[in-house]
Protein backbone atom coordinates (compact mmCIF):
# COMPACT_ATOMS: atom_id res chain seq x y z
CA UNK A 1 0.00 0.00 0.00
CA UNK A 2 1.26 3.45 -0.91
CA UNK A 3 2.13 5.74 2.02
CA UNK A 4 -0.17 8.77 2.23
CA UNK A 5 1.42 12.21 2.13
CA UNK A 6 1.04 14.28 5.28
CA UNK A 7 -1.35 17.18 5.11
CA UNK A 8 -4.98 18.19 5.52
CA UNK A 9 -7.16 19.68 2.79
CA UNK A 10 -9.86 22.08 3.98
CA UNK A 11 -13.15 23.06 2.33
CA UNK A 12 -15.65 25.75 3.22
CA UNK A 13 -18.42 24.39 5.45
CA UNK A 14 -21.57 24.95 3.38
CA UNK A 15 -23.77 23.89 6.33
CA UNK A 16 -22.58 26.79 8.51
CA UNK A 17 -25.24 29.32 9.52
CA UNK A 18 -24.49 32.70 11.09
CA UNK A 19 -24.48 32.38 14.86
CA UNK A 20 -23.98 28.62 15.10
CA UNK A 21 -20.86 26.99 16.52
CA UNK A 22 -19.99 24.87 13.49
CA UNK A 23 -16.53 25.38 12.01
CA UNK A 24 -16.06 27.64 8.99
CA UNK A 25 -13.85 25.06 7.25
CA UNK A 26 -13.55 21.28 7.63
CA UNK A 27 -11.15 18.78 6.13
CA UNK A 28 -9.53 15.38 6.09
CA UNK A 29 -5.95 14.27 5.68
CA UNK A 30 -3.03 12.36 7.12
CA UNK A 31 -0.41 13.21 9.72
CA UNK A 32 2.45 10.71 10.09
CA UNK A 33 0.33 8.11 8.29
CA UNK A 34 -2.68 8.50 10.62
CA UNK A 35 -6.03 9.56 9.17
CA UNK A 36 -7.17 12.83 10.76
CA UNK A 37 -10.01 15.36 10.54
CA UNK A 38 -9.56 19.07 10.97
CA UNK A 39 -11.77 22.07 11.65
CA UNK A 40 -11.08 25.80 11.42
CA UNK A 41 -13.05 28.59 13.09
CA UNK A 42 -12.44 32.14 11.84
CA UNK A 43 -12.66 34.95 14.41
CA UNK A 44 -15.36 37.50 13.54
CA UNK A 45 -14.41 41.09 12.73
CA UNK A 46 -16.45 42.32 15.71
CA UNK A 47 -14.35 40.27 18.12
CA UNK A 48 -11.13 41.36 16.43
CA UNK A 49 -12.13 45.02 16.84
CA UNK A 50 -12.79 44.43 20.54
CA UNK A 51 -9.40 42.79 20.99
CA UNK A 52 -6.93 43.07 18.08
CA UNK A 53 -4.56 40.60 19.83
CA UNK A 54 -7.18 37.85 19.64
CA UNK A 55 -6.13 34.90 17.42
CA UNK A 56 -7.43 35.21 13.84
CA UNK A 57 -8.49 31.57 13.69
CA UNK A 58 -8.63 28.39 15.73
CA UNK A 59 -7.61 24.97 14.41
CA UNK A 60 -8.70 21.63 15.83
CA UNK A 61 -7.30 18.27 14.64
CA UNK A 62 -8.34 14.81 15.82
CA UNK A 63 -7.77 11.30 14.59
CA UNK A 64 -10.44 9.73 12.40
CA UNK A 65 -11.03 7.11 15.12
CA UNK A 66 -11.62 9.80 17.77
CA UNK A 67 -13.91 11.67 15.38
CA UNK A 68 -16.00 8.55 14.72
CA UNK A 69 -16.24 7.84 18.46
CA UNK A 70 -17.33 11.43 19.19
CA UNK A 71 -19.85 11.29 16.34
CA UNK A 72 -21.27 8.00 17.64
CA UNK A 73 -21.60 9.40 21.17
CA UNK A 74 -23.43 12.49 19.88
CA UNK A 75 -25.66 10.28 17.72
CA UNK A 76 -26.48 7.98 20.64
CA UNK A 77 -27.24 10.95 22.92
CA UNK A 78 -29.50 12.51 20.29
CA UNK A 79 -31.35 9.25 19.66
CA UNK A 80 -31.91 8.77 23.41
CA UNK A 81 -33.35 12.31 23.62
CA UNK A 82 -35.72 11.50 20.74
CA UNK A 83 -36.80 8.23 22.40
CA UNK A 84 -37.45 10.03 25.69
CA UNK A 85 -39.44 12.78 23.96
CA UNK A 86 -41.53 10.27 22.03
CA UNK A 87 -42.14 8.20 25.14
CA UNK A 88 -43.27 11.29 27.05
CA UNK A 89 -45.37 12.65 24.19
CA UNK A 90 -47.17 9.49 23.16
CA UNK A 91 -47.87 7.89 26.52
CA UNK A 92 -51.55 6.99 26.50
CA UNK A 93 -53.31 8.49 29.48
CA UNK A 94 -55.46 5.37 29.71
CA UNK A 95 -55.75 2.16 27.71
CA UNK A 96 -58.24 1.98 24.84
CA UNK A 97 -61.59 0.53 25.90
CA UNK A 98 -62.10 -3.15 25.17
CA UNK A 99 -63.99 -3.76 21.94
CA UNK A 100 -62.84 -0.56 20.20
CA UNK A 101 -60.39 -2.25 17.85
CA UNK A 102 -61.16 -2.84 14.18
CA UNK A 103 -60.83 -6.31 12.71
CA UNK A 104 -59.75 -7.13 9.18
CA UNK A 105 -63.31 -8.16 8.31
CA UNK A 106 -64.54 -4.62 9.01
CA UNK A 107 -62.36 -3.06 6.33
CA UNK A 108 -64.38 -2.51 3.19
CA UNK A 109 -62.27 -0.51 0.80
CA UNK A 110 -61.11 -0.83 -2.77
CA UNK A 111 -57.44 0.11 -2.36
CA UNK A 112 -55.63 -1.88 -5.06
CA UNK A 113 -52.68 -3.10 -3.03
Amino acid sequence: MEKQKDGISFWKNTKKVDGDTKPHFTGKGFIKGTAVRGSIWITSQDLLQENPKRPRMRLSVMTEADFQEKFQQQHDKGMQEVRNTLADTFQPSQPAPIGTHITADEFDDDIPF
